[in-house]
């Protein structure tokens, strides 16, 4: 019983962390990267599956907070849209826009 009492009140005091702008989860990011590089939407590709096996980032670090990793992996996925002229526009743009949200992030599972 005062275990039970000890974690709601454990729980009561926690707070909750704020809402990331970056949808979906990192995995999902990771993959859309990987798969970009790959020019594929086949996650089972060789390819794919060994930049994720290897997945490593300038500034990326897996310590950092989901948001965070969400935020970064955004980032470098608009900067090759800008690079490859997927998209037009700034980088604030791209970062901002939905159209840029992959649809491998955008999915219900």
């Amino acid at each position: 019983m005062i275990s039970i009492c000890l974690a709601l009140v454990s729980l009561a005091g926690a707070e909750t962390p704020p809402a990331c702008a970056v949808p979906g989860h990192v995995i999902r990011w990771e993959a859309s990267y990987c798969m970009f590089l790959s020019e594929t939407d086949d996650l089972e590709l060789e390819s794919v599956q060994q930049c994720m096996s290897h997945f490593s980032l300038p500034g990326y670090d897996a310590g950092m907070s989901e948001c965070d990793q969400k935020t970064l992996l955004r980032r470098k996925l608009c900067e090759l849209f800008i690079a490859s002229q997927y998209f037009e526009g700034s980088l604030e743009d791209c970062e901002k826009s939905e159209k840029t949200i992959p649809t491998f992030v955008s999915k219900d599972d």
